[in-house]
């Protein structure tokens, strides 16, 4: 599938007979439909810490959307799609980048619906590899 393949499947926004992934974890991103007792703990391990040192940055980012499979289905698609340029040395900017896209628009937009955060973090990944 290439780029605008994938942008071409979102803007058609029916995921009806797609396999939709759990959600994502690895490369320093969680992604779920709701907060659970264990992203609690990790919010709470974080604050705690940046309460401590203003400077600490998470290793981690969370995000959390009743969309967390149609964008673990992204995530994929594009570690897919870019596989040949994603390694280990940029794997966690690659997919935190992603990850910090989307939250960035579940904060700005409560009603922000399915096509446009993926068509967004879409963009974001795309813009990532086209400037180098």
């Amino acid at each position: 599938m290439t780029i605008q393949e994938l942008k071409n499947f979102i803007n058609k926004d029916d995921f009806s007979g797609q396999a939709l992934p759990r959600p994502w974890g690895g490369a320093g991103v969680i992604m779920a439909c709701r907060v659970t007792d264990r992203i609690a703990s990790f919010k709470a391990m974080d604050n705690a810490i940046q309460a401590q040192n203003e400077n600490f940055v998470p290793n981690r980012i969370i995000v959390v959307t009743k969309y967390a499979s149609e964008l673990t289905w992204l995530f994929y698609k594009c570690k897919t799609i870019f596989n040949d340029k994603i390694h280990s040395m940029n794997k966690y900017y690659f997919y935190g980048m992603m990850a910090e896209t989307a939250n960035l628009m579940l904060d700005e937009d409560t009603t922000c619906n399915r096509k446009q955060l993926l068509l967004n973090v879409l963009q974001t990944a795309e813009s990532i590899f086209s400037k180098h």
